[in-house]
């Protein structure tokens, strides 16, 4: 009986690994099978049938039973190995490979709308209104209230990157500047920032004032308007960048590396014209952007005293590589540019020697007013002379009977001193009929006019 439930047992285990229809189809396939074999060959036992066993009775009987044959499985149930994929997929499993993305975009999804912040905005609104024209970052940083050159051409960057420039034609030389041009592509945007700000600034804007003169006017110009246009470009002091880009040769390096103030510090570095101009790509040709940086590294080097204090082991590494990563060299804190120093150094010798002139001023009047005391005085030394009588004799008869010591006495007889000095002054310069001294007595005239006409009147005499 242990016997019987083995098998039933194992019979049990195979048809639960086969489906209904593959154990039919093998059913079939072992029985054809069969007929080919001899009358002698043992019974077999067919998967899902029981052996051919008698069983005795009685108690104590021994149990007979034939022996089965092997049990026979169907070839076709799984040849794969363990652990193999089937070589053949369902049909309804995608052909894509997982993480692969398709290359056909489902119309369903919506695209998405870049998102801009108001600099952004500000750069693409003028871009769209010149519609190709050639322009400037100058004339957008000045007409839209001071946008840096930098963060605009970062912006500009940004946009081609997210798609909102349909055209960009690169730099270009018109009228002895250099500009660009760009169209933008008609598409709808999502705001990061105020847009009640926003809008106040796009008003503020004179959009008129983008484009490049000449590129505005184009051949529609009539040969008057051009000779004013010309003229008025043959007036016009040309940046250094117009400059140097129509003659960008070693020799121009040269030149500016030799001449500008700003440039001291790498002169000492013996940066090459031939480093010079490599650096210039860096910076789109701008010589003014390139010089820029470069005062900014010298300043951070030499003020800050960052060769010394960050490792620096070569500064031209040190410069090439934060430019190449950020686009320029960052202000740094506190920045005092050759020439702003140059200005205040001259605005501090100036004040200096202002200074110097209001002391000796202060020194020359404390002595003339010391000379005068003094000299009053002696006046009273010598009651004889003609001062001490003159000073006498403007005082009243009361004042003239008090002591010497009394302090009205001493005031008064002060006064008339004074007066007599200023007298003695504009004789002085009655001598000279120059301008100079007329005008000084036309001040007396003002302070002390019965004095002046004193001394007149005794001049004319």
């Amino acid at each position: 009986m242990a016997r019987k439930s083995f098998q039933q047992q194992l019979t049990d285990n195979i048809l639960n690994a086969l489906s209904e229809n593959e154990y039919k189809e093998n059913r079939k396939k072992d029985i054809n099978g069969k007929k080919s074999k001899t009358s002698d060959d043992p019974v077999g036992i067919s998967v899902g049938h029981s052996p051919d066993i008698s069983v005795g009775t009685s108690p104590g009987h021994r149990v007979e039973y034939s022996t089965p044959q092997p049990i026979q499985i169907p070839t076709q149930i799984l040849t794969e190995k363990p652990g193999e994929i089937p070589t053949q997929e369902p049909s309804q499993i995608p052909t894509q490979k997982p993480g692969e993305i398709p290359t056909q975009t489902p119309s369903q999804i919506p695209t998405e709308k870049p998102i801009l912040v108001e600099n952004e905005v500000i750069l693409y609104t003028c871009l769209k209104h010149l519609n190709g024209r050639t322009t400037t970052m100058p004339s957008i940083s000045r007409e839209t209230g001071g946008i840096s050159t930098d963060t605009l051409r970062g912006c500009l960057k940004r946009l081609r990157k997210k798609g909102m420039i349909q055209q960009y034609d690169g730099l270009k030389n018109e009228a002895g500047q250099v500009g660009f041009s760009a169209k933008v592509a008609e598409r709808e945007f999502i705001l990061r920032g105020d847009e009640k700000k926003l809008k106040q600034k796009l008003e503020g804007i004179n959009y008129s004032n983008l484009p490049i003169l000449t590129n505005q006017l184009d051949n529609q110009v009539n040969d008057q308007v051009k000779y004013q246009v010309n003229n008025q470009l043959d007036n016009q002091v040309l940046s250094s960048s117009s400059l140097f880009l129509k003659n960008n040769t070693t020799s121009k390096a040269t030149e500016i590396l030799e001449t500008d103030i700003e440039l001291g510090y790498w002169r000492q570095k013996n940066l090459s014209p031939k480093q010079f101009l490599s650096w210039l790509k860096l910076f789109n040709d701008d010589i003014d952007l390139l010089i820029e940086s470069l005062s900014y590294c010298a300043f951070a080097m030499v003020d800050l005293k960052e060769e010394k204090e960050k490792p620096v082991r070569n500064v031209f590494s040190w410069f090439f590589k934060i430019v190449e990563k950020t686009g320029s060299y960052p202000k740094p804190k506190g920045y005092k540019s050759c020439r702003q120093k140059l200005i205040e150094n001259k605005e501090r010798v100036l004040k200096e020697k202002k200074e110097e002139i209001e002391r000796l001023e202060k020194l020359n009047k404390e002595e003339s007013e010391l000379n005068q005391e003094l000299e009053y005085q002696r006046m009273f030394q010598n009651k004889e002379g003609e001062d001490y009588k003159w000073c006498f004799n403007r005082l009243n008869d009361f004042t003239k009977k008090l002591p010497e010591t009394h302090s009205v006495f001493r005031t008064l007889m002060k006064k008339a001193f004074d007066e007599l000095q200023v007298i003695k002054q504009i004789s002085e310069l009655s001598k000279d009929e120059s301008k100079e001294n007329q005008e000084l007595i036309e001040e007396y005239k003002k302070s002390h006019p019965e004095l002046v006409e004193l001394v007149l009147e005794k001049v004319k005499k």
